[in-house]
């Protein structure tokens, strides 16, 4: 097929495709997402866990070798690294690329299910953790409140702001700093424990039965069924100095008899101030599926409703990566144009002709919207390497162009030949030579198939972005030159 002959015989049917790719790629620069740099998973996680009071020799004997001996019976992993200090364990489990981690952590977890039973008391259940380049917070919000104690406020964060939060399109958790929660403190003397024939332990685990709702099973009626359940959950420190305690000889007395119960504060952990007042703080992390713009713009819709909701509120966002992200990418897009444009200058001192100046500032345009076209649909991400590649392929956007009007150029003046005649003898000529020249640049890319691990995960967008634009670089100057050359 003959796609230079179609152009020129068809001119308005090429000229509506044109139109067809320009809107196309206006609307996929529109719907394409935004990211820094291109979505990486690494094949590595981590398992934390905590064993308070616990020096580093007995974390790593008693938690950490066990651990380890688990993991290693866990399929496809490469390597396994853990370091034990006091008070906690890590072991940083690495696995071959290309495994998928979903998979592999549901193989971690059954492992370390079989080996927690063995763990000393005291010691928390292993936390597996996926590394992940998203698992920087990506937003974080400050809240404050004149009327409200750091109590309150910290109950206000968790019970109405986190909820919200976590709801949103593109957000794994959020993590909350600051603030002062409330305990209930027993103190019991133990000589008097003694005498009553308790321990520490008997009354924790009533407290444990008590302090729970139990289903009670269910009665039937006709063809009706009502379930029951006890409702026991603890809602005061009242309901925990009435809990029953037996006592060694049978009788039962309340724990408000034999213990003071008081409350008080917990211990703080950590504090968060903002301009000098002191606030709750709310950390947003993103999960590995969303997207930072996404759930960026998401959160702040969100915090905009909640600060409209609670007038007496303070609700702020005092940081967020959305807005960088959205800031360098259009400064790339941004220099891309320029770049475009400085490009049809440079050739417009050396061609000193406006309308062969023209022709290459109509087809530049046209192939860079319609690379955009192609990225959209090999669902690549608006990122600096995708962008970059683009703006690499900027360069030589212009070359098919400037070889195809040149030779159309010579035709129609140094050997006399008409528009038409001229135009479609000057592209069969050199046809066959743009292919060759531009498969020759497009091959150069071909290495990156056979390249692994994070490096293929970030040049792949690289080598998509410039074998698409070289690809409409050459189509444009088969269709759209011969068309504004005539």
């Amino acid at each position: 097929m003959d796609i230079t002959k179609i152009s020129i015989k068809r001119p308005v049917a090429i000229m509506m495709v044109m139109f067809i790719i320009i809107i196309l790629g206006a609307v996929s620069i529109t719907k394409m997402e935004m990211e820094l740099t291109p979505e990486t998973e690494m094949s590595m996680v981590m398992i934390m866990t905590t064993y308070e009071d616990a020096g580093p020799e007995e974390v790593e004997n008693l938690v950490t070798e066990k651990i380890e001996s688990a993991v290693a019976n866990v399929e496809n992993v490469e390597s396994i690294s853990s370091t034990s200090s006091e008070g906690s364990s890590m072991v940083s489990v690495e696995f071959n690329y290309g495994t998928n981690l979903d998979t592999a952590i549901t193989d971690l977890r059954d492992k370390l299910s079989m080996v927690e039973a063995t763990l000393p008391d005291g010691c928390d259940s292993p936390n597996i953790m996926k590394m992940d380049m998203n698992s920087m917070p990506i937003a974080t919000i400050v809240v404050s409140g004149d009327d409200m104690t750091s109590d309150e406020l910290k109950s206000f964060a968790e019970d109405d702001i986190e909820p919200r939060l976590e709801r949103q399109e593109g957000v794994a958790s959020v993590d909350i700093m600051g603030g002062t929660e409330q305990e209930i403190l027993i103190e019991i003397d133990p000589e008097r424990l003694e005498g009553l024939g308790l321990t520490m332990t008997s009354i924790g685990q009533t407290l444990s039965t008590e302090n729970s709702n139990q289903s009670g099973g269910s009665i039937s009626y006709g063809e009706k069924s009502m379930t029951i359940s006890t409702k026991l959950q603890m809602e005061s420190i009242e309901d925990v100095k009435n809990t029953p305690i037996q006592i060694a000889d049978g009788t039962v007395m309340r724990l408000g008899d034999i213990a003071t119960v008081t409350e008080t504060q917990k211990e703080i952990t950590s504090i968060s101030r903002y301009n000098g007042e002191s606030c709750v703080t709310l950390s947003v992390t993103q999960s590995s599926d969303g997207n930072t713009v996404t759930a960026v713009n998401n959160i702040l819709d969100e915090v905009e409703k909640l600060n409209a909701e609670y007038p007496d509120m303070t609700i702020e966002v005092v940081s967020e990566s959305g807005s960088t992200i959205e800031d360098s990418v259009m400064n790339v897009v941004s220099n891309i144009f320029t770049g475009a444009i400085l490009s049809v200058l440079v050739m417009f001192v050396f061609l000193k002709n406006i309308g062969l100046t023209g022709v290459i500032a109509v087809s530049m345009p046209i192939s860079i919207i319609g690379t955009f076209v192609f990225l959209y649909f090999s669902g690549t991400t608006l990122n600096m390497i995708s962008l970059g590649g683009l703006s690499v392929g900027v360069g030589m956007l212009v070359d098919n162009s400037v070889v195809m009007l040149e030779n159309i150029y010579r035709y129609r003046t140094t050997l006399g030949y008409g528009k038409v005649k001229g135009t479609y003898r000057a592209g069969r000529e050199v046809r066959s030579f743009l292919i060759a020249s531009t498969l020759t640049t497009i091959v150069v890319f071909i290495p990156f198939v056979f390249v692994s691990g994070m490096m293929m995960q970030m040049m792949t967008d690289l080598a998509l972005a410039i074998v698409f634009s070289l690809a409409m670089s050459l189509i444009s100057a088969m269709t759209v030159v011969p068309n504004a050359g005539r």
